[in-house]
């Protein structure tokens, strides 16, 4: 499951709702939300307002394992 799906779900939030105040149609954001369509920096900057988290914790990979 990615990250985006998590942050919005944890938040309490639908697809749909999250397409609303983002602007987007609920197809519109789906399609952000799985990766057929590509997130502008302004939409990812609005999403984590939303969301109450950091860019990092939804965009970046954090396959960064110590060993």
């Amino acid at each position: 499951m990615n990250k985006l799906r998590l942050a919005r779900e944890k938040a309490g939030l639908t697809q749909s709702e999250m397409g609303r105040k983002l602007g987007l149609t609920l197809a519109g954001y789906r399609q952000k939300e799985v990766g057929e369509r590509k997130i502008s920096v302004e939409e990812a900057n609005k999403m984590v307002k939303i969301l109450g988290t950091t860019l990092d914790e939804i965009f970046l990979n954090s396959n960064n394992q110590s060993d």
